[in-house]
């Protein structure tokens, strides 16, 4: 690896007729502009999106068309063309030989000094890092970026914004999981079973993201991506969790139920269950 790692950031923009969801795209895609140019080191973009959809990106982003398929071919021909998690995984890191990667959902807008922090971090000896976002209003979604980066709103408990080192690529499983809710959960699991030192970051004013929502409408694809997750990921990755690599793991234990309890992407019961699990085999 060179002295200063290199990082690879990919979304995966798509077509959209919602006006409010192409204004927060163009949000984010100039939030990462900005960090661009204020990047201490070698940062990449790269898209990651379907070959026959026509996606408006700025200079310098490399595109990574992904396969054909998606949810719809699960037996949804009506829903939404979201794409399978893996496919997206393999497009990125196929077009880049960066060091670590960076996915964040496209309505995630970043601060200027976001890849500075990350790196900083990846220095540290952080192999993985989630960062939480900050919710804003969303009357806020017509101001312009230098507008919106100043706002600090609130915190949202849910993972967005992930960080990890190529090598964790190759032991992720993502299963037949699709690019709809349940992704965080997923990503954050694998990082949590396979990272060396995960991290999270659920206090920094570094993501933001236009709306108040914490937990999005359940649809068709939430439902399929919870089952995949519950029936098939989760019990995949158990034999190798470890509650110690999970959030808030160290704090006392009724601080760490509390957290557990309130997070939407984490489940008590799980982790009650590795708590014990730690308890009778400890290390």
């Amino acid at each position: 690896m060179s002295s200063t790692p290199t990082i690879a950031h990919f979304i995966n923009p798509y077509q959209t007729s919602d006006a409010a969801e192409r204004k927060a795209h163009h949000l984010t895609l100039a939030s990462l502009k900005l960090g661009l140019s204020e990047a201490n080191g070698h940062i990449e973009h790269i898209a990651v999106a379907y070959e026959d959809e026509s996606i408006e990106l700025p200079d310098g982003f490399t595109i990574a068309y992904l396969p054909l398929r998606s949810f719809r071919d699960k037996g949804y021909p009506a829903a939404r063309r979201y794409p399978f998690v893996r496919d997206m995984f393999d497009a990125a890191i196929g077009a880049s030989a960066a060091d670590y990667f960076v996915y964040t959902n496209m309505d995630i807008i970043i601060q200027p000094h976001f890849y500075r922090f990350v790196l900083d971090h990846i220095k540290k000896g952080h192999d993985a890092m989630i960062i939480n976002r900050r919710r804003i209003p969303d009357r806020h979604i017509d101001d312009d970026l230098e507008q919106i980066l100043k706002i600090k709103g609130k915190p949202h408990p849910g993972f967005d914004c992930f960080v990890f080192h190529r090598d964790l690529y190759h032991k992720m499983y993502f299963g037949e999981i699709v690019h709809a809710t349940y992704i965080g959960v997923t990503i954050a699991h694998n990082l949590f079973c396979h990272a060396r030192r995960p991290v999270l970051f659920d206090d920094r004013f570094l993501t933001i993201h236009i709306g108040m929502e914490v937990l999005r409408p359940r649809n068709e694809a939430y439902w399929y991506n919870r089952k995949q997750f519950f029936n098939d990921i989760k019990k995949r990755l158990w034999p190798d969790f470890v509650v110690e690599k999970f959030p808030y793991a160290s704090r006392p234990i009724y601080v760490r139920y509390l957290k557990w309890a309130l997070n939407p992407s984490l489940f008590t019961l799980m982790m009650l269950k590795l708590d014990i699990r730690s308890w009778l085999n400890p290390k």
